[in-house]
């Protein structure tokens, strides 16, 4: 989290996911590819042995060939578009009914839609941003699949070229059902002086029980050093079921402004705690 000179804009910083209340699975990075489509694909017994296998992240178009008939256009290379399926698999020893499963994808172009399980899960329209699936209710222990379905058919839609397939990373991740929402930690500094920052957070707080609980939100600034240098506590009453934003402020006395010549940085450490226990925990950078 940099904290700016009045004369440079506030800065906005999205968190980073941290902190699991079971370790997640592990995704393998090869894959099951083809450039092709088949109705049956995201069936879980689908047989896709004769398919290529591929690395994640993975462009099945820049593999091409390039040739002006394709429906990229000059500004996508001239290279091919199409529909391409994903197939692969993960093993959980036991599904935690306490727990949420999330799958993050850091980006899939285009129109992705995915299947656990045979099981649609979501679809993500267009293809430049994140995201992400709730897949808790289609686990299952032990053996699990997964389909991916990217279509990128219409072609050009872009200024540039913007390739063919998941093109980031692809995670499982695993929370509290009292958690903190997917990248839903934001930081503002609306006001700086040499004297005093004021650090607004704004965090959107998930009560996925079917109880009714009240939590604590504990936020800190902690300097480079990993001293604490301000912090605060909320009383959050959280219905079952529902969402909660907290909008806590923070003060940093005589901060240390971040300049390319002076890079200072400060994390923001937020967690939600009820009782003794630690239910979810953050930090934003």
């Amino acid at each position: 989290m940099k904290i700016l000179p009045r004369c440079l804009l506030p800065v906005v910083c999205a968190a980073v996911f941290s902190g699991c209340s079971v370790k997640p699975p592990e995704l393998p990075a090869r894959w099951k590819f083809s450039l092709s489509d088949f109705p049956r694909a995201s069936e879980s017994d689908f047989d896709d042995s004769g398919w290529e296998t591929v690395d994640v992240p993975h462009d099945w178009s820049i593999l091409g060939p390039y040739d002006r008939g394709n429906p990229s256009g000059g500004q996508g290379g001239y290279l091919p578009t199409g529909v391409g399926w994903y197939r692969s698999s993960f093993e959980i020893g036991s599904v935690d009914p306490d727990s949420r499963y999330l799958i993050v994808f850091d980006g899939a172009f285009m129109n992705t839609r995915v299947w656990v399980n045979g099981k649609n899960v979501g679809q993500r329209p267009y293809g430049y941003i994140s995201f992400y699936f709730d897949i808790t209710d289609e686990l299952k222990s032990g053996a699990n699949s997964l389909a991916v379905r990217v279509d990128n058919e219409k072609a050009p839609n872009a200024r540039w070229y913007p390739g063919c397939g998941m093109y980031g990373n692809v995670a499982l991740a695993v929370k509290n059902r009292i958690n903190f929402d997917q990248w839903g930690i934001f930081v503002t500094t609306p006001g700086i002086t040499a004297r005093r920052a004021t650090v607004a957070v704004e965090a959107a707080l998930n009560n996925a029980t079917e109880i009714d609980r009240d939590a604590v939100m504990e936020s800190a600034v902690v300097d480079m050093r990993g001293r604490e240098v301000a912090s605060c506590s909320r009383k959050v009453h959280m219905p079952a079921g529902k969402q909660v934003v907290v909008k806590p402020t923070l003060r940093v006395d005589n901060p240390s402004l971040w300049s390319p010549d002076s890079p200072y940085l400060y994390k923001l450490a937020t967690r939600i705690v009820i009782g003794a226990r630690v239910m979810h925990a953050r930090e934003t950078e």
